[in-house]
């Protein structure tokens, strides 16, 4: 399954395309990657709050994402390395993804 890093605010472009998205789960159905984004079947990945995940999942046209794949990846984790991996993705897409 091929899928790009994203995070919220490049959502609406990435519409009924499956994405990967890095961040902490600020509520039980809430993901913050570089903005909310709202979760659909979170509740069957045992997703602790205040942890930091990569998602994979497909996102519905109202812009939440349906959970696929949860990784847990703890407590402590670089958020601002995170959203500039997102940058360099998109500005290098023949590097990270099939264009």
């Amino acid at each position: 399954m091929q899928s790009i890093r994203i995070d919220a605010p490049l959502l609406a472009s990435h519409t009924s395309k499956t994405v990967r998205l890095m961040g902490r789960l600020s509520a039980p159905t809430t993901l913050d990657a570089n903005g909310e984004i709202a979760l659909q079947n979170a509740d069957s990945y045992n997703l602790i709050v205040d942890n930091y995940y990569e998602i994979i999942g497909l996102v519905q046209k109202d812009l939440s994402v349906s959970v696929l794949q949860a990784f847990d990846l703890g407590h402590d984790f670089n958020m601002k390395a995170a959203t500039k991996l997102v940058e360099i993705v998109h500005k290098f897409p023949e590097i990270y993804h099939d264009v």
